[in-house]
């Protein structure tokens, strides 16, 4: 999928043969790169695999939007073009934009706290955060959209030069990366992702380049081919462990679980109008009952709308926050994008309890929580693109995205 908020073609306008040795390529021949020229990847994470793959992914006539929050260390330097104290996404946004100019763009956010509107153009998705915290949202992100994701990991102890790609689209009734997970696999992983503001959990990837050359270069080859579609069918369900040690590589077969954690559900948004700063939360209670309205019940003899509930894809409420330094606890509904308060009574900025939450909030809980005339965007909803889940007795649940 094209992307028109790109302002360079990366070379497109005028073919000056940059690309005549890449399209003498099985992978690239017939219309296989113009679809690649033509496309805008998401890559999240832009370490060691990620900025590698950035690099080349634009140098061979794609756009990407880069994704990471992370800041740039002096242990980064070793094997990331990277500069201390700069976002990555930026260096590495500036990396790419100096090999094909206007072909990459940074975006220094969490990706929990990006909308999925942000993805709908996309033509592939690439996690290379090798973060397993995120594999279930960014496996939904895929689904949802139906476009393929490709996993780049390596092995972060050090001890071992081993890797992996893996190619997951069970939004295309294929298998997808939790298939063959467990709950345990995906509710309970470890951590990796801090909280906003806490430092990392677990320490730094450690892996030389040579691997991340090795499994980047694999990933490009395999995303050339799923956005070109040429030998597209060969690396679907698919995984691939690249091992430097032995050496050798071993691929395996994935298989589509019908019951998996994920439910394989694509996104089928009503597009709002308005964006979510300026849309208050009664005002969305009331375009949820216009949507509803406008579908057919799910049920023959569901009657007026009754209780309408809204659910914040990836933002349940959040219902107090707590000081750590003298333990007073308030009632102060968010997301855990909304910033907490400074304590009345030490003046620390408070924390929010993340054990006390609403998946999913009718209106009367929003009128006694003080929140109806709160913007969507105050509440701590992404600012673009958010996704809104409506639900009502007897109706068939609507989603409601914002511009």
């Amino acid at each position: 999928m094209s992307n028109p908020d790109h302002m360079s073609d990366n070379g497109r306008s005028s073919d000056d043969g940059r690309f005549d040795r890449l399209r003498a390529t099985t992978t690239f021949a017939g219309e296989a790169h113009n679809r690649w020229t033509q496309a805008t990847l998401a890559v999240v994470g832009v370490g060691v695999l990620g900025s590698l793959f950035a690099r080349e992914a634009s140098r061979s006539g794609t756009h990407i939007d880069l994704y990471d929050f992370d800041i740039g260390e002096a242990h980064n330097k070793g094997n990331q073009p990277v500069e201390v104290g700069e976002p990555k996404a930026e260096a590495i946004a500036r990396l790419c934009n100096s090999i094909a100019p206007g072909s990459a763009r940074a975006h220094v956010e969490d990706i929990r706290h990006v909308g999925p509107g942000s993805f709908e153009h996309i033509a592939l998705l690439v996690d290379s955060t090798d973060d397993v915290a995120l594999a279930l949202p960014l496996t939904e992100l895929s689904n949802g959209w139906g476009v393929p994701l490709l996993r780049l990991a390596v092995d972060g102890s050090g001890r071992l030069e081993l890797g992996r790609v893996l190619v997951s689209h069970g939004g295309q009734g294929r298998a997808c990366q939790v298939c063959a997970s467990s709950w345990n696999d995906v509710f309970d992983p470890g951590a990796r992702t801090p909280c906003i503001g806490a430092q990392r959990q677990q320490a730094p990837t450690n892996a030389g380049t040579a691997l991340a050359m090795s499994v980047a270069g694999l990933g490009l080859l395999y995303a050339q081919r799923l956005v070109g579609g040429n030998g597209s069918d060969q690396i679907l369900d698919g995984e691939v462990i690249v091992d430097l040690d032995t050496p050798g590589i071993l691929p395996m077969k994935l298989r589509r679980n019908e019951e998996c954690l994920s439910g394989h559900k694509r996104f089928d948004p009503t597009h709002l109008d308005r964006t979510a700063a300026g849309t208050t939360i009664k005002e969305l209670f009331w375009l949820a009952r216009i949507a509803l309205e406008n579908e057919p019940p799910a049920e023959s003899e569901s009657g007026p709308l009754q209780e309408i509930s809204l659910a914040f894809r990836g933002h349940p409420i959040l219902l107090s926050v707590v000081c750590r330094g003298c333990d007073l606890e308030l009632v102060r509904p968010g997301t855990l994008w909304r910033p907490a308060p400074e304590c009345p009574e030490c003046g620390l900025v408070m924390e929010r309890r993340t054990d006390a939450a609403l998946d999913h909030m009718n209106q009367a809980q929003a009128r006694a929580l003080g929140l109806a005339d709160t913007s969507c965007a105050a509440l701590g909803l992404p600012t673009e693109g958010a996704l809104v889940t409506a639900r009502a007795p007897g109706h068939s649940p609507v989603q409601l995205m914002f511009a």
